[in-house]
Parts: structure tokens; C-alpha cells; sequence
């Protein structure tokens, strides 16, 4: 991440390779409402941008290193779902985002994980999943359609609030196969609708497990309801912040850090130096040193055990 001026920021934006500089200067100046020549352009471009190493003709400053893979991040990953058509799905999708149907779907879940706890079903549908094991695979299925379903949930908060979604895809994490969302253009986002993009999986995971409820209400096919407890379980991990899941990107946003796993070393050095504060510390404010410290205190002896 790069933070420049808002001049900067729009004319990078603008820059197109298809128009010439007069074009450029036209447009950044309606935008910014303020006149801007074709030299000024010029002249930003190479004295500014170009020396940042934001243009595609950039030429790598001496000594320059090639960015270092994020601790516990992705691998082995590959695009599924193209943008074009994650943008297609999420234009669809945007409305479940309005406040009275989110408050409406929460409270359906509450009254529904109610009569579930109520009625006893679960036992019996999981005598019935373990005694059939094609039913197991059936579970599995599911399963794994929720979290494209979660991923898509992602990429609708972030439609809804203004950014584009990228590409929905498939990777390692850690150990176990994933489904992620290329959500980059989320960051330019304030940090409620990011937190609303961070909440965004949650949420579509809740209303797939009211379509559950509802496919049982039609049905009687206890095994739904499996899947059902199932989704409040991967809901519960969702909010583990200690790796990057969704919980670890609701602290980020809420320390506005966008790395945390970077400043576990400066963290743990001022602590060792008696408190001194360090570079990677000392630039945070008061609340987000707070947030950063507490993460790190409990994150590391946690993944060390």
C-alpha cells in the first residue's frame, strides 16, 4: 500500500494509454475542479509517479527488493469466477445488503437456531448423516458451496459500497483448500464499509443457513439441518483473528493496519526494550498501538502452542 496526495492518487487513476496527455489533463481538471495543463500532467508523471514505481514503465529503484509473501498468506492459488461475472452476481445480490433485510435475516436466524435447539432434530439428523455415507458427501458438497456462497458475500459488501470486486478464486491455506475474493479495491474504502466487507462472508453464510431452515420446512430433510449447525461452526472459526481469516481483517480494519503480522517483531522489540517504542510502533496512534499490542500478545503464544 501507498499512500500519496489526493492529486496524485486521481491522476494515476486517470491515466489511460489509449488518450494523450490533453486528454488527461481535460479530465483530471473536471474531476478535480481545478485547471491542470497538459505539461503540469507531464511533469507529475515523471517526476512523481514514475519514481514511485506505480506506472508500468517504472524502473525499479537501485536496491529495490522484490516484496516478501505474506506470513501464513495464500498459496497455490488460482482465479475461478472471472470479474466481470462476480460483478454480474454481486449487482444482483447488492439489495440483500440494505439494513432492513439484514436486520430481518438476523432475527429470522435467532427464532430459527431457537427451534432448533428446541426440537432435538439435530441428533437425529446426524444418526441419520453417519449411518449413510453417501449423505456424508452430501454434507460435504454443501459445504463446500457455502463457502463460494461466503466469498460472494465478500464481494457484494464490497459492490455495495462503491468498490469493485475482482476475481473469486481457490488456494492452500495453511493446510486446508480455501475459496478467496480479490477485494484490493476495498481499501480505498472508509472503515465502516470495510468492516462491512470483512462481515460480508458471515452474513451470506447466515442466509444460506435460512435456506437450509427454509429447504427443511418444504422438505422434512433432516440433514439439512446437519449442514445448518455445520455453518455456525465455520461462522465461529470465520472470527478467529490469530490467522487470516475474517476476524484477523475485522482487527486490521479496526486498528487501520493493514498488515498485522508485520509488526509482531516491532511490537515484541519495544516490549523487550522496556516499553521504548520503535520504528513500525511508534507510527501508530495511541488506539491502534493499543489494538496491535493486545493482537500480538495473544497471537503469538497462541500459534507458538
Amino acid at each position: 500500500m501507498m499512500e500519496v496526495s489526493p492529486l496524485l492518487h486521481q491522476l494515476a487513476a486517470t491515466l489511460d494509454h489509449r488518450h494523450d496527455l490533453e486528454w488527461v489533463a481535460s479530465r483530471l481538471s473536471a474531476q478535480l475542479r481545478r485547471p491542470i495543463s497538459a505539461a503540469s500532467v507531464a511533469y507529475l508523471i515523471d517526476s512523481k509517479l514514475r519514481p514511485l514505481g506505480v506506472l508500468s514503465d517504472s524502473v525499479p529503484a537501485a536496491g529495490q527488493r522484490p516484496p516478501t509473501p505474506e506470513l501464513l498468506g495464500l498459496t497455490l492459488h488460482a482465479g475461478v469466477v472471472p470479474a466481470p461475472v462476480v460483478r454480474a452476481f454481486t449487482t444482483l445480490l447488492r439489495p440483500l445488503f440494505y439494513p432492513p433485510v439484514v436486520i430481518l435475516a438476523l432475527a429470522l436466524l435467532v427464532n430459527a437456531d431457537a427451534w432448533l435447539f428446541r426440537s432435538g432434530r439435530i441428533g437425529a439428523g446426524l444418526r441419520e448423516v453417519f449411518s449413510e455415507p453417501a449423505l456424508m458427501l452430501f454434507v460435504l458438497a454443501l459445504t463446500l458451496v457455502a463457502g463460494a456462497f461466503h466469498e460472494l458475500g465478500h464481494a457484494t459488501a464490497s459492490r455495495y459500497a462503491g468498490a469493485e470486486p475482482g476475481v473469486i478464486g481457490a488456494g492452500i491455506y495453511l493446510l486446508w483448500p480455501v475459496f478467496y475474493n480479490d477485494l484490493d479495491d476495498s481499501y480505498r474504502l472508509s472503515r465502516t464499509d470495510r468492516l462491512r466487507c470483512d462481515l460480508g462472508g458471515v452474513y451470506f453464510n447466515v442466509l444460506f443457513v435460512l435456506a437450509l431452515f427454509a429447504g427443511f420446512g418444504l422438505t422434512g430433510f433432516t440433514p439439512l439441518l446437519v449442514v445448518a449447525a455445520a455453518q455456525h461452526l465455520v461462522i465461529l472459526q470465520q472470527f478467529l483473528p490469530f490467522v487470516r481469516l475474517d476476524g484477523y481483517y475485522v482487527v486490521s480494519d479496526l486498528a487501520g493496519v493493514p498488515d498485522l503480522f508485520r509488526r509482531i517483531r516491532p511490537v515484541l522489540s519495544s516490549l523487550g526494550t522496556g516499553g521504548g517504542t520503535g520504528r513500525g510502533v511508534s507510527d501508530l496512534k495511541p488506539h491502534a498501538r493499543t489494538i496491535v499490542t493486545g493482537w500480538v500478545l495473544l497471537t503469538v503464544p497462541l500459534l507458538a502452542a
